[in-house]
């Protein structure tokens, strides 16, 4: 989690590390840099725009267990 007060920002990321599914510590902050750029730097008149694609996950998700309720 990165909370910048000053700037208004939180910001939470959230992997599958239930099933081994990790983000290297260097990308999470990359995200975070990306996103906060977005929101507070300069913008573009003419923007590249591409298309976007799906991929498939590298693998299968786990199938899904019941909810954990705690008493």
């Amino acid at each position: 989690m990165l909370v910048v007060p000053d700037l208004d920002f939180v910001f939470v990321n959230r992997a599958d590390t239930e099933n081994g599914r990790s983000m290297r510590g260097n990308d999470v902050w990359t995200i975070a840099e990306r996103v906060d750029e977005a929101r507070t730097g300069d913008t573009k008149p003419e923007p590249a725009l591409t298309s976007v694609a799906a991929r498939r996950f590298s693998s299968a998700l786990p199938p899904r267990g019941e909810p954990h309720v705690l008493a």
